[in-house]
């Protein structure tokens, strides 16, 4: 079923039940945006339940996204928003809340990335349909198979890239797709590309950040940490600059492995990482053999990092050398890796 049948579907309800919508929107800052675009919706009795925004100061753009529920048709507000938007050169986007996003998925030979999505999607825990899987190899086949996405295989070489582009521009409209996800795609986007699917690509590494969002939601909800702007700002930077060895890594393995032995080793090595890191428990419950390996391990440095960003307590000495240290071996093994698979990258 295409976006716009199901979101036909999904809006089809009695007069007596409220939809529940998203509204986004972006346009120069300026005066007057909230109130506009709050008194459209009290207008059409529309009930705000969530509603955030800022302004970019370098692009001097404003951005919103509200959920609101509210009884008034879709084509209705619609028209009000369309005269809020010419004022304020708006642009903006009205969507049934929770509705599965139609994503495309393009990967090269690490699974991991492809693994997590569909295991998501599968369990309902990620609101996406996934209609395609879009690859330079063919070695997520298989896996794609498991969760019965369908497999696209499109090759790229320097020969071939702007046909390869022009095949998955066709894919993208075939499928009717809102999203692309870059899921270890290890191919550089072209401009024009970029151009053409501005605002529907997300690189996988955001997905780091939503698997965030439980811990600081029961944080938040059960415990009595705090957090200031700065911190939680510094913390934002922190995670992906941690990750970097970690990603580093799970190159190395996928290069080397079949995407089934890739994604065995990943979890047995990753495992353990984590429990001797401190993921599991504080270190300070460690006994002192445990935490004297602990603080040679990449996982502990990481994780010291981390709470070093969140709450100003500093991490133990050499924590910064070890994960530097760590982050160059694993960059050899994955460029070694590479070098490996380079003969098979653009079959």
């Amino acid at each position: 079923m295409r976006a716009g049948a199901l979101l036909s579907v999904l809006v089809s309800q009695s007069a007596d039940v409220p939809t529940h919508w998203v509204l986004t929107l972006s346009c120069p800052d300026r005066p007057g945006i909230v109130r506009a675009v709050a008194g459209l919706l009290a207008d059409h009795g529309g009930n705000i339940t969530e509603s955030q925004q800022f302004g970019d100061p370098l692009s001097g753009l404003f951005f919103m996204r509200v959920q609101v529920t509210a009884y008034a048709p879709r084509e209705v507000l619609e028209a009000a928003m369309t005269e809020v938007a010419r004022g304020f050169a708006m642009t903006w986007n009205l969507d049934v809340h929770g509705r599965p996003v139609r994503t495309l998925v393009m990967g090269s030979t690490a699974a991991h990335c492809l693994n997590d999505l569909a295991f998501r999607q599968r369990s309902e825990n990620l609101p996406v349909d996934l209609v395609a899987v879009v690859s330079n190899h063919t070695s997520l086949a298989p896996l794609a198979d498991f969760y019965g996405i369908p497999f696209h295989h499109v090759p790229v070489t320097s020969a071939t890239k702007a046909a390869a582009e022009a095949r998955l521009l066709e894919l993208v409209d075939e499928l009717d797709v809102e999203l692309v996800v870059l899921a270890r795609y290890m191919q550089i986007l072209s401009d024009d590309l970029c151009r053409r699917l501005a605002g529907r690509v997300i690189n996988g590494v955001v997905w780091s950040y939503f698997a965030l969002v439980p811990l600081v939601v029961i944080g938040w909800l059960l415990t009595a940490a705090t957090i200031t702007v700065p911190r939680a700002l510094a913390a934002v930077v922190m995670v992906p600059v941690v990750a970097v060895p970690f990603l580093l890594l799970g190159l190395a393995i996928g290069y080397r492995l079949t995407s089934k032995a890739a994604i065995a080793v990943v979890q047995a090595t990753l495992f353990p990482l984590a429990f001797a890191g401190g993921l599991f428990l504080p270190p300070e419950m460690f006994p002192s053999w445990l935490d004297a390996i602990s603080k040679l391990l990449p996982s502990r440095a990481a994780r010291d990092l981390a709470v070093q960003a969140v709450t100003g307590d500093p991490a133990y000495a050499g924590a910064l050398l070890v994960i530097l240290a760590w982050t160059a071996l694993f960059a050899a093994l994955a460029v070694l890796a590479y070098r490996r698979d380079e003969g098979r990258r653009f079959h």
